[in-house]
């Protein structure tokens, strides 16, 4: 957690100096999936889902896991989704998109925060 939370407070404090609404759930972007395999609750940026934003997710094939848990330590959600790829032969590409839902659903507890994974599927031939 100690990698995640300064930087995700920093990025709120970006957002609030620029106007932008923290009343939409904010994301963590990876680039591929081996940099979120090898720390799944250490994105490389974050993100806002303000519907007057600029971010948007590229269309595509994705795999979707959920989790409960505090944000940083997305490690047991990660687990289990990239086991079910496995399982499926799934070949993952990146990049991947993890949703805290804090503001939608307040939950005080953290081991009860709500998350979302979203990795995107490498397309046939890939």
């Amino acid at each position: 957690t100690g990698n995640f939370y300064r930087p995700f407070l920093d990025y709120c404090d970006w957002a609030r100096q620029r106007g932008q609404s923290l009343n939409y759930p904010i994301g963590g972007y990876t680039e591929t999936a081996e940099s979120f395999q090898a720390a799944p609750g250490r994105p490389d940026r974050f993100f806002s889902l303000d519907p007057a934003g600029r971010d948007r997710r590229p269309a595509g094939e994705y795999l979707v896991g959920y989790g409960r848990g505090y944000y940083g330590e997305a490690d047991a959600a990660a687990a289990r989704l990239l086991a079910y790829a496995r399982e499926h032969g799934l070949k993952l590409a990146g990049p991947v998109y993890q949703i805290y839902l804090f503001d939608e659903l307040v939950l005080r507890e953290e081991d009860k925060f709500l998350l979302q994974i979203a990795v995107r599927l490498a397309g046939p031939g890939k």
